[in-house]
């Protein structure tokens, strides 16, 4: 069950935190750094409620590992635009890193499709929009737009410091650089956490930023988020968290 931060009282909220830490990092046998969990964020656009989003991590009984986010639209304005999107990436953990295996998209509302398959050994990528596909080529350790949270999570658990990543989107590979540029305590439902403020940028585009608040109490989960673009900014709160 998720915690509901309405039955949370300010002073009781360091021994939440505490029981929420020690269930967090027990051990876990398999070799992925990151744990099962689910997590929901609040998303607000210029101010205003928009949009649910709930992540979810677990691992099948084949030892793939499933990283799924559902965001449906919140409001009036938001349920008459429709547009929920499911998104769902699929990898393996080897040689100390993801290897991504799939990923699917599926936009309701303005109806959009979208699956990418990854060829590893042979260094291809298939991607399919709305029923056109086409093959491009891909470095091995090329991931999708999704499953490069969980990377970066997994590469500051080795080392904080700043890195990068290639992408596969649009049937070309991009490089998200993600660089820390603070440390700060940021307010959440759990009370105050440390968190190190991340910036992501795309190479070649200007005039668009997006900053995450990771904790690394919490294995560098996101507990905030912003971005800024040409439409006004985003930004994401984390509300709930469930480690499994």
């Amino acid at each position: 069950m998720y915690m509901n931060t309405r039955m949370r009282a300010s002073a009781a909220k360091p021994l939440l935190v505490v029981a929420l830490l020690l269930c967090y990092n027990a051990p876990q046998a398999a070799d992925f750094p990151l744990k099962p969990f689910t997590a929901i964020y609040d998303v607000r656009k210029d101010g205003d409620r928009v949009a649910e989003i709930e992540t979810r991590l677990y691992q099948d009984s084949d030892g793939r590992w499933h990283y799924t986010q559902n965001t449906e639209p919140v409001g009036w304005l938001a349920r008459a635009m429709g547009l929920s999107i499911a998104e769902h990436s699929q990898f393996l953990w080897a040689d100390g890193r993801i290897e991504a295996l799939a990923y699917d998209y599926h936009r309701s509302g303005r109806e959009k499709r979208v699956a990418l398959r990854f060829d590893g050994p042979r260094g291809v990528v298939t991607e399919t929009i709305n029923g056109e596909t086409r093959q491009f080529d891909a470095m091995r350790g090329a991931l999708d737009k999704l499953g490069v949270n969980l990377a970066l999570r997994a590469r500051l658990l080795q080392t904080e410091a700043d890195t990068a990543f290639t992408i596969a989107d649009g049937g070309r590979l991009k490089i998200y650089d993600f660089n820390i540029v603070a440390r700060e305590t940021t307010d959440t439902v759990f009370g105050k956490i440390q968190t190190i403020k991340i910036s992501r940028n795309r190479r070649g585009r200007t005039g668009h930023q997006t900053h995450i608040w990771a904790s690394p109490e919490l294995d560098y989960l996101a507990v905030r988020l912003r971005k800024q673009d040409d439409d006004g900014h985003t930004e994401g709160t984390l509300r709930a968290f469930n480690p499994r």
